[in-house]
């Protein structure tokens, strides 16, 4: 098998895996909804939010770090494991001992600390998992961790559902549930490590404090980058804890579950045409624009008509899914999903900006929406409430594709225009979609409605010819590609010039 081939058959076990736990995460956290009530939501989530903030720390950057280094080479994975794994002990240690301590000395209730307690020790030992299918993936051998992560949902659901039912109250057990998740994860990557012989770990004469300082220059870059975007997307949570209650954070959480689920379709786009991208660049620049074109076409085409259709249907999406004592989170969702279309041409354009080999932009862009999404929330939360913190989750990512867009539109100069022009018909398009929807929802059930919806907007894309046969052929090829050289071959037509 080729490198190409195998880089593209390792990355769809990832990806496919990835698609499957989102959507199960989704349905777990819906089960839960109802289980539980309200209050325990809100408490669940604020311990989530919180500690995943603080686990950025724990990690380093080094996770991600180790998969660019390791594949190049620069460094060695025997020679270096011994030491990362110290490293990571250390800082897991010392990291979970300032979470504690910061909960310990703060204003919130007994329970939510207990939550977080057992939070951050599933954070510790989930640390250690991402370091070994770090070292895995960077040998291509990205299989385990996409057994991991399934064995992993399936394990957090089938406990925490079992957990809920059979010692109800007891909320500590959900975190518990995590926990068996995080210990599958470990043996999952361990048994692939040993496998392929890379725990025989070699002594190294470099002195272990040389080598973390060199740890730390190589993930500090990647770590800034996860920090950000750890604050900009969990920070919310715990403001509302802190301004409200665990009602609030309860109410934002459902509304929020909804569009962040959707996020495993620009996911698949991304790495499905990041390592075209990446091959391409300073080869063939007409075809990476072509690309780019065609990933934002498609992810705007896709978006707005599932904006449309969410924003009609918000109320019958809570209150099916999570039932009537959320209804408050309707008006939240109607905020949030107004940044579905940002949050899907956010993931090409972000792909596009890291396979040119401009990684550090996409650092500082994240680091402004990160400012910008922490503002925003402490100014509208004790005004607004969780609409206040919806609508800077929308200002924070409407931010991120505007810098994004405007640099690349300068670095690559690709037909900005076009693109404008056919976003504005889609969201004509989509716009009579939803009065479709919420005319047939009148006198059929929302969900054959959401059918009646996607007809209508198919039919109006063919009359429009805005999606062709040749689109809907380019499309199939983007994900079916067997060989990266053939990729590289085809002739993208532009749909937007």
């Amino acid at each position: 098998m080729s490198e190409s081939n195998k880089i593209i058959k390792n990355t769809s076990y990832l990806t496919g895996a990835f698609v499957i736990q989102k959507l199960l995460a989704f349905v777990y956290f819906m089960i839960l909804a109802r289980l539980i009530g309200v209050e325990n939501v809100g408490k669940y989530s604020f311990a989530l939010s919180y500690t995943l903030i603080w686990a950025v720390f724990m990690d380093w950057g080094i996770s991600t770090a180790l998969v660019k280094e390791l594949s190049q080479k620069v460094i060695s994975v025997k020679q270096y494991l011994r030491s990362l794994l110290v490293f990571k002990g250390v800082m897991s240690l010392s990291v979970f001992g300032i979470l504690c301590l910061s909960v310990y000395f703060s204003d919130y209730d007994a329970s939510s600390k207990v939550l977080v307690y057992w939070a951050g020790v599933v954070m510790v030992v989930d640390s250690f998992a991402q370091t070994f299918y770090a070292v895995l993936r960077s040998q291509q051998l990205l299989k385990y961790e996409a057994i991991g992560l399934m064995i992993n949902q399936f394990t957090i659901m089938a406990t925490g559902i079992l957990a809920s039912l059979i010692f109800p109250g007891k909320l500590y057990l959900l975190l518990v549930a995590f926990l068996a998740g995080a210990a599958v994860n470990n043996i999952v990557s361990l048994y692939g490590l040993k496998k392929h012989n890379l725990l025989e770990m070699e002594k190294s004469e470099v002195k272990i404090w040389a080598l973390w300082k060199k740890v730390l220059l190589f993930a500090w870059p990647f770590a800034l980058s996860t920090i950000f975007t750890r604050v900009y997307s969990y920070l919310d949570s715990v403001l509302l804890k802190n301004f409200l209650d665990d009602k609030a954070v309860a109410w934002y959480s459902v509304a929020y579950k909804i569009p962040f689920a959707l996020q495993f379709l620009p996911i698949a786009f991304a790495a499905a045409i990041f390592p075209a991208m990446s091959a391409l660049f300073g080869k063939d620049d007409e075809k990476l624009k072509s690309i780019l074109n065609y990933a934002l076409f498609y992810l705007a085409m896709m978006s707005l008509p599932m904006l449309a259709g969410i924003w009609v249907l918000s109320g019958d999406l809570i209150n099916t899914f999570y039932g009537v004592a959320y209804e408050p989170a309707i008006a939240i969702l109607r905020i949030l999903v107004l940044g579905l279309f940002f949050i899907f041409i956010n993931f090409p354009l972000g792909t596009a900006i890291s396979s040119i080999g401009l990684q550090r932009y996409n650092t500082l862009f994240i680091f402004i929406t990160m400012i910008i999404n922490v503002v925003v929330n402490l100014v509208l939360i004790p005004i607004l409430g969780p609409s206040g913190a919806a609508i800077a989750f929308l200002c924070s990512h409407g931010a991120l594709f505007l810098m994004s867009f405007l640099f690349l539109r300068k670095r690559l100069h690709f037909e900005w225009q076009q693109f404008i022009i056919r976003t504005g018909q889609l969201i004509i398009i989509s716009v009579l979609m939803g009065l479709v929807v919420f005319w047939t929802k009148q006198i059929i059930p929302w969900f054959l409605s959401v059918l009646a919806g996607m007809a209508f907007y198919a039919l109006m894309l063919m009359i429009w010819k805005i999606f062709t046969i040749n689109d809907l052929k380019q499309l199939w090829n983007i994900f079916r590609k067997k060989d990266l050289e053939t990729q590289f071959e085809t002739t993208y037509d532009d749909p937007i010039s």
